[in-house]
């Protein structure tokens, strides 16, 4: 009788994994086009230039770094669904690899865009915040480059972590499960809370400069009539706005990474890909967000559109 109890429920779980990994790989469709399309548009200006504005220049590394990532997180998944336990090979652990550092990629990119936006639109009159409002358009390529280095040394402890666990080319046995467990621990505290959360800091604090500069710009104007300064105040906005989405989406990504790095969950399980969609579900919106946002992407994308409407009119 229970076998017959066991047998159903496994019957009743394989409709619902095939319906949440569906609306998974849907979600995750959604941000590689969006990434893919900003990628593509703003690196093929880069080549064809040899030069882009500097906040386009972090634009378009945030589109390749997601657009890889998702694309990356799309290929695990089919990998789990199809069989479950070769998740312990080597050959996946390595496309974990790659996805962290991806994601690393992510925030320091994201983070950058915050404190460009936030540099630029603030009006402190702090010395250094003038000085930076002068130095941080030639500073975009060497902060690429920095966020590029961090990331790959942040990536040591697992790479050392994986040096020293020999057992995950093996499949079978309780060994690799202990391990698995111990590396999840690890991860949370090294992989995700520790390199991450100093971008998730920096998508913080600028989105606080900000709020509290056009706080102080509003109350300067209530001295002052309408003018010209009417136009820093919708620029405040409008950066206000687009910098609290993108820490609401980091943000919500950050502590569903930690959460569900922290509590596993079995890998046949249907629940698994509810999860991860809900996981990811921030980071697929923000290009759709970001390419609304930016009057360059949307003016593009409205011409390809309409390219390819006025190809299939007969």
């Amino acid at each position: 009788e229970s076998k017959g109890i066991g047998t159903r429920a496994g019957d009743m779980a394989a409709p619902l994994t095939i319906f949440f990994f569906s609306l998974y790989l849907l979600v995750l469709l959604v941000g590689i086009l969006g990434d893919g399309f900003i990628a593509g548009l703003l690196g093929s200006v880069w080549v064809r230039r040899r030069k882009l504005p500097p906040c386009d220049m972090i634009v378009a590394s945030l589109g390749t770094s997601r657009f890889f990532l998702l694309l990356l997180s799309m290929l695990n998944g089919i990998c789990i669904l199809v069989s479950p336990r070769p998740y312990y090979s080597p050959f996946l652990f390595y496309c974990m690899f790659f996805w962290d550092l991806l994601n690393l990629f992510s925030f320091w990119f994201a983070a950058g865009l915050s404190v460009f936006y936030c540099v630029k639109i603030t009006t402190f009159t702090h010395p250094f915040f003038l000085w930076l409002k002068q130095k941080i358009s030639g500073m975009v390529p060497w902060f690429l480059i920095g966020s590029i280095l961090v990331s790959c040394v942040s990536t040591f402890p697992f790479i050392i972590h994986n040096s020293a666990n020999s057992t995950w080319c093996n499949n079978s046995g309780n060994r690799t499960e202990v391990d698995w467990k111990t590396f999840q621990s690890l991860k949370v505290l090294v992989m995700i809370f520790i390199p991450m959360s100093v971008p998730v800091l920096l998508l913080l604090i600028s989105s606080i400069l900000l709020a509290t500069s056009l706080r102080r710009h509003l109350r300067a104007m209530q001295h002052h009539g309408p003018g010209l300064q009417d136009c820093s105040t919708k620029a405040h906005r409008r950066a206000l706005a687009s910098l609290t989405s993108l820490l609401s989406f980091y943000v919500w990504y950050f502590i569903s990474l930690v959460l569900t790095s922290a509590f596993t969950i079995p890998f046949d399980s249907s629940w698994i890909w509810l999860v991860q969609l809900a996981t990811f579900l921030g980071t697929t919106c923000h290009p759709l967000l970001l390419t609304w946002n930016n009057p360059k992407i949307r003016r593009a994308l409205e011409r390809r559109l309409h390219h390819i409407s006025a190809c299939q009119t007969p």
